[in-house]
């Protein structure tokens, strides 16, 4: 059962209210981004202490139903082009977290880590997944199969940066929405967050945290509400890239190399 409670303190200062609920589906609303917001995972402008939250995560894993063991505080702005996800996650060992994945596109699921998943059409048969570990590592996968496995061949143009604190680590993530497909006339979209606390072998989940129900099951999701027209430009996403390789033929030889470098270009003609 989802809790409402208000809560007092912030993990970033200012007053702290949960999301509400609308006929049993937890709701969080994006705030306007104000100013300029740099993705450094500090969380320290003020656009963050007035953003609406959610800090009512509950246990899937190893006993469903129970209080978390630590507070997971998520907040989300909107500015024109993109979502920015601000994630505080506390611990009360944070000289236990599981963290070594550093590579793009890491398996997360033995350390420790963040997981977002948006249903950009709100109807529960697709989605997005995007999670990170506090050391960075960025993973991005498409919800396939109604919700029951993720395509991570799947790779979008997105940005994350954590930091370590004393209480625990904090991951601020920015999605363009130049990467996404979406419903251009949905004011809101199925949004849910889950963590994973490895040391404890504890998941904690925002919407519908039932073992039998997999996060990625956008169907079972909570609601992203607040949500503008965004503008996507001229829609042109470029990703350079370069490929080196080196070789030694012989001893004492001249070290032989190589470097290829290609750049893939998307064009959006369109929200959806």
């Amino acid at each position: 059962m989802l809790r409402i409670a208000m809560l007092l303190t912030s993990a970033v200062g200012g007053i702290q209210t949960d999301s509400v609920q609308s006929a049993g589906v937890p709701v969080i609303r994006a705030a306007p981004a104000s100013g300029t917001i740099l993705v450094d995972g500090r969380l320290d402008e003020p656009a963050w202490r007035e953003a609406d939250s959610v800090a009512t995560l509950t246990q899937v894993v190893p006993r469903e139903g129970a209080t978390p063991t630590a507070r997971t505080v998520i907040r989300v702005l909107v500015q024109h082009d993109a979502l920015v996800f601000g994630v505080t996650a506390e611990d009360p060992d944070p000289t236990g977290i599981v963290s070594f994945a550093k590579e793009r596109d890491a398996d997360l699921q033995f350390e420790d880590h963040v997981r977002l998943v948006l249903d950009t059409f709100r109807a529960g048969r697709s989605g997005y997944v995007f999670a990170v570990n506090p050391s960075g590592a960025r993973y991005d996968a498409l919800v396939s199969n109604r919700g029951e496995s993720e395509d991570r061949n799947w790779d979008a143009v997105w940005e994350a940066r954590t930091a370590r604190t004393a209480t625990g680590w904090v991951a601020e993530i920015r999605i363009p929405v130049r990467s996404l497909v979406f419903g251009p006339d949905l004011e809101e979209w199925g949004f849910n967050i889950e963590r994973r606390i490895q040391r404890l072998q504890e998941t904690d989940r925002w919407a519908s945290p039932r073992r039998n129900y997999r996060v990625t099951l956008t169907s079972r999701a909570g609601r992203l509400a607040g949500l503008p027209r965004f503008a996507l430009g001229v829609g042109l996403s470029l990703r350079p890239a370069i490929t080196a390789r080196g070789a030694l033929p012989a001893r004492n030889a001249r070290l032989e190399g190589k470097a290829d470098a290609s750049v893939d270009a998307t064009q959006r003609v369109g929200t959806n």
